[in-house]
């Protein structure tokens, strides 16, 4: 690469095998992204990773769209291969929904782009092979549309005719397993139908926040994907229409001719549905769990509200001072723009429920303190104007009948009194919830009025109950609120102190538990929460872990607990392992509980809790993450159970069992795990606790003398059969300096199962000679 033509700026970001820089083209005066391979990036050799990424670039350069990214430019120079692709300025996809599930009009321009993206590439016979969120850039025209492009085609292929997917040198699957056609991990035939189902696995995500295949464990999720194990998207999102729903299932159904044949079909079929309502459209609707199909049900659009838990969906808008689109309804303006620096604020409805007043067949929002239901007003009439001021002006002359209605009878005037007595009382609601809102915007004003000041903010705020649910209700029902007043409210309740005896932990934790708001602003109350770190905040907070479905928000809560949590609450804390239904979160929880117990000195006092979870476990993956946190506690008592786990027939539990033993606490576990690898027939567990026994020898070097270590690692010499196993263990004593290294890198010379294992051995011996010399 010419370091006159191209100026590198910095890291963008960082995958397993490859880093991207932004950089500059000084001969066309543009900002690019350039691609090279990481040291040690996963591939054998430097050849193989230039193969690798010539063969990227050769995949891109060949599908010119303005949904996939552009290559300018390749080769090789002295630190690798590159590739220099068009800097792409956006998000990526799983961004985007960390923030909300998608509505229905993004999600339509979502799927209609990425249809698009592969009827260009699957014309050129072009199969993607890691289609997932990561891998789809969300960017924005100047116009204010949004635009999807595709990404990283370092492991496509053409195939003309169904080809194998690529191993690794680990001889593990690429990708993600999560997005991963069940054809992937059988290592059977690929071709364009496995990139529908990826697609169809990204489209679930985006409309439900959760992977449509989930797991505690990788052989859970590969499971799952194998079973067909999955929920129907419309249980999830019943305010999508029917038809919809059904697209995307067939996207993701078990055998490849259950699905789309390609993204041409895929695409028409989507456009003719939603023509016709679903009738015309020829979706077959897969049952989850099976391989067959059955007859088109016309669709139609389900409840008005989404499944209970679900994430309320949010709209795709363009970055923070770019106008929104011109283009599509997907791109309407739908909140508020951004904002810079600091402004009053103005005056909004602060009450969750307030009801909606009608203005023929027309929503606005209702300013009625409290209104719960819809105030009709007839047509041509202003909700604001003239009817409010002819019943405030007959406020003091009592409720009068028309002259054009004198001709009416006594039974029809009385009906219409009494609806006007009803406007009457609506009219002085609405009068009193005026004077209402603005004694709130200006209470609001004054709590945020220090803040103003944002080279000294105040260091503490005195608030009492209702200013906190006055702050609460605001940032929960104005979501159009800008930016910069958003981060003062945020800040107001960071810094705030009780005058009267709210506990405002206690109440901001309940607020984000109990109420409807969007996603992000639930996690920023979990941010203050966390920022607070009082404990009175912990029951809200594991009550919303055991029943939220929402990983982001999850993951907040979670951060709040880790830093409140004592030894005391662990056992409260396990209980969520419990009664979690997701399998991240209840990942997540068992990593905090780990954290907790490793910075404990009395390990002793976990071993009953998580025996008694463990033998009344009933959630799937519930044993394998309260196996993995024996791991991390040790003791007698807890190994039997794991050795006992070993024997499982379940494969999911004897991993679990395996990592519990890799990072057990001492080297108590090592004859186990040895024995057991030493005499399991199936080569994927064979394969696990190899690598367990690796990492345990390394791990715990720190606790071992030189004699224990050589013992430890002649075992682990003895042990290793093949090529893979031998190369790995080469690499991790090449890290350690000692003299009882040597023998053993001689015996990989004298009995290595390649040239490569005999080469990379007299390499690894020559540079351990050399160190012992210095």
């Amino acid at each position: 690469m010419s370091d006159e033509r191209y100026e590198l700026k910095g890291k963008i970001g960082q995958g397993g095998v490859g880093a991207v820089y932004r950089a500059f083209d000084n001969n066309l005066n543009r900002e690019v992204a350039i691609k090279r391979v990481l040291p040690g990036g996963g591939y054998e050799s430097d050849e193989e990773a230039t193969k690798a990424m010539l063969h990227e670039a050769t995949s891109l350069c060949s599908v010119q769209h303005p949904h996939i990214v552009t290559v300018f430019d390749a080769g090789v120079d002295s630190d690798g291969p590159y590739v220099v692709m068009e800097l792409l300025s956006g998000r990526t996809l799983d961004e985007m929904v960390e923030r909300g599930t998608l509505t229905y009009e993004d999600f339509r321009e979502v799927a209609l782009q990425s249809q698009e993206a592969l009827i260009a590439a699957q014309d050129l016979n072009l199969v993607h092979r890691d289609i997932k969120p990561t891998n789809m850039m969300v960017t924005w025209l100047p116009s204010g549309r949004f635009q999807v492009k595709l990404v990283d085609f370092g492991l496509a292929k053409f195939s003309p005719q169904p080809s194998l997917q690529t191993i690794d040198h680990g001889d593990s699957v690429f990708g993600s397993i999560y997005f991963m056609a069940p054809e992937q991990f059988e290592r059977t035939p690929l071709d364009q139908r496995t990139d529908m189902y990826s697609l169809g696995c990204v489209y679930y995500y985006c409309l439900t926040g959760q992977h449509p295949f989930d797991g505690e464990t990788a052989p859970m999720v590969m499971t799952a994907h194998l079973q067909n194990r999955v929920t129907p998207l419309v249980d999830l999102r019943p305010d999508l229409p029917k038809w919809l729903c059904d697209w995307v299932m067939w996207h993701i159904a078990r055998d490849l001719n259950d699905r789309p044949p390609n993204a041409r079909e895929a695409l028409k079929q989507f456009l003719m549905a939603e023509t016709e309502g679903g009738v015309a459209a020829q979706i077959p609707v897969i049952e989850p769990g099976t391989n067959g199909t059955s007859p088109n049900i016309p669709a139609g659009p389900g409840p008005a509200q989404p499944a209970l838990g679900h994430t309320a969906p949010q709209p795709i808008l363009p970055p923070e001072g770019q106008q929104p689109s011109v283009h599509t309804a997907a791109q309407q303006v739908r909140s508020a723009r951004l904002q810079t620096g600091p402004a009053p604020i103005q005056q909004a409805a602060l009450h969750p429920g307030t009801g909606p007043v009608s203005v023929s067949g027309a929503a606005i929002p209702s300013p009625v303190v409290g209104g719960t239901g819809p105030v009709s007003v007839a047509a041509g009439q202003n909700a604001n104007g003239p009817l409010l001021g002819s019943l405030s002006s007959s406020l003091s002359q009592g409720v009068q009948i028309p002259d054009q209605q004198k001709g009416l009878s006594n039974s029809a005037k009385a009906v219409i009194g009494a609806a006007l007595a009803v406007l009457l009382g609506i009219a002085i609601a609405y009068l009193v919830g005026t004077s209402d809102e603005k004694a709130n915007t200006e209470r609001l004003n004054q709590i945020v009025e220090p803040f103003q000041n944002e080279s000294n903010p105040p260091q503490e705020v005195l608030i009492d109950g209702s200013d906190l649910k006055l702050l609460l209700n605001y940032l929960a029902v104005n979501q159009t609120t800008k930016k910069n007043e958003r981060q003062t409210l945020f800040q107001a309740l960071r810094v705030s102190t009780a005058k009267d005896a709210t506990d405002i932990d206690q109440t901001i934790a309940e607020y984000a538990l109990n109420t409807p708001m969007s996603e992000d602003v639930r996690q920023n109350l979990f941010r203050v929460v966390q920022l607070r770190a009082q404990p009175s905040s912990m029951p809200a907070l594991l009550t919303y872990l055991s029943n939220s479905k929402n990983e982001s928000s999850s993951k907040a809560a979670l951060r709040a607990v880790e830093k409140v949590m004592e030894p005391e609450d662990f056992t409260r804390i396990l209980n969520v392992v419990q009664s979690t239904s997701k399998a991240s979160i209840k990942v997540a929880v068992i990593d905090a509980l780990i954290k907790l117990v490793k910075r404990s000195n009395d390990r002793d006092r976990y071993i009953n809790p998580v025996k008694d979870a463990y033998e009344s476990a009933t959630q799937p993956g519930a044993r394998e993450g309260l196996l993995r946190l024996m791991g991390a506690i040790g003791g007698i008592e807890t190994a039997e159970v794991v050795r006992e786990a070993l024997s499982s027939d379940s494969t999911s539990t004897q991993i679990a069992a395996i990592g519990a033993m890799r990072n057990w606490p001492d080297t108590s576990m090592f004859d186990s795990l040895y024995t057991y690898v030493d005499e399991v027939q199936d080569p994927t567990l064979r394969a696990e606790g190899f690598r367990a026994l690796l990492t345990f020898v390394q791990d715990k070097s720190d606790i071992m003398d030189d004699t224990d270590m050589e013992s430890y690692w002649e075992q682990l010499v003895s042990l290793a059969y093949n090529e893979k196993e031998q190369l790995s263990v080469i690499a991790a004593l090449e890290k350690v300096l000692s003299e009882w290294v040597e023998p053993m890198l001689d015996y990989f010379i004298d009995e290595g199962e390649s040239d490569r294992v005999i080469d990379k051995a007299e390499r690894a011996k020559r540079s351990l000679l050399d160190r012992l010399r210095r």
